[in-house]
């Protein structure tokens, strides 16, 4: 049976109207109830509700009055509020409907936020803006990471699971390197700016988190022939990040559209092929795929 969405919302007793700074720690469940959402960890609907968390990405971003800021997964708009008061323009992105209706409702009076019911990954190559600061859900750190990446901006400032965020800014050799690690500083320049205590998020997830800032790069730090087939070499070599690259290109020839006689003749320099994936750099990745591609099918 579905859920009939609400088409409007009503500030529930206690609770201040729409310029209201931030509800308190202990109103969020009543804020929960009074719009009929439970938080969902399909959606990954851990609502930051620490002000001090928010007030430093503020101070990260370094808005001014000419930029057009994204908020992904705003929720009940903590963060959009105080964006609005130090950007041109905030675009807020939500996907589930009742917080959309809440979102709209809350900020009908400001002329300079823009709600947007919807998935951020449909979304995203449609909209125009040059900078990125949100708590986003988790569940799509990954693609949208991606995404965000090849769609560019001027500075991203999001909160990550910890993990995630020690993933992205790793180094060669590292446990943590991976297709993440490359992909990031082949686009940006990314560092962990401060960790986020799990008690700062309701409900409570089960790690901590962290603060990331991605600068884009003017130019690319390596020449790449074929972005798409470099990418998919990446992810190709990660599958097999302990194994030599001649074994993890070996156990991929038909994501690489290679034939044996293909990989046979591929030939790679400076003993790349018997060195172990982690511990090749981005460049020396993109010189393995330029080769790679070289024999590979067109078809």
């Amino acid at each position: 049976m579905k859920t009939k969405t609400n088409t409007s919302f009503s500030w529930p007793a206690g609770f201040k109207g729409p310029n209201n700074s931030l509800v308190h720690m202990y109103d969020i469940k009543g804020l929960l109830s009074s719009v009929g959402v439970k938080p969902s960890k399909r959606l990954s609907q851990n609502f930051l509700i620490n002000d001090a968390v928010i007030e430093a990405e503020i101070g990260f971003a370094n808005l001014s009055g000419t930029d057009t800021v994204l908020d992904i997964g705003a929720g009940f708009g903590f963060l959009t509020e105080k964006l609005s008061g130090n950007a041109k323009k905030t675009i807020a992105v939500e996907l589930d409907k009742r917080l959309a209706v809440y979102l709209k409702t809350r900020f009908r009076g400001n002329r300079n936020i823009e709600v947007v019911q919807g998935d951020i990954l449909e979304l995203v190559k449609g909209l125009e803006f040059d900078k990125v600061v949100a708590n986003i859900p988790y569940e799509i750190s990954s693609p949208l990471t991606f995404a965000i990446l090849e769609k560019g901006f001027k500075l991203a400032i999001i909160c990550y699971q910890k993990e995630f965020a020690d993933r992205m800014v790793a180094k060669p050799g590292t446990k943590d390197y991976s297709r993440l690690s490359v992909m990031t500083s082949y686009f940006a320049d990314a560092k962990i700016l401060m960790r986020v205590p799990k008690q700062s998020f309701y409900p409570q997830p089960k790690v901590d988190s962290a603060v990331v800032s991605m600068t884009l790069k003017k130019e690319r730090p390596y020449t790449v022939k074929d972005e798409k087939f470099f990418f998919g070499v990446v992810a190709s070599l990660f599958q097999h990040k302990k194994q030599t690259v001649r074994n993890a290109l070996k156990h991929s020839l038909n994501r690489l559209m290679l034939t044996k006689e293909g990989f046979r003749k591929v030939g790679l320099p400076n003993g790349l092929e018997s060195r172990r994936v982690f511990t090749l750099t981005g460049q020396e990745m993109a010189k393995v795929a330029e080769e790679v591609g070289r024999h590979a099918r067109s078809d």
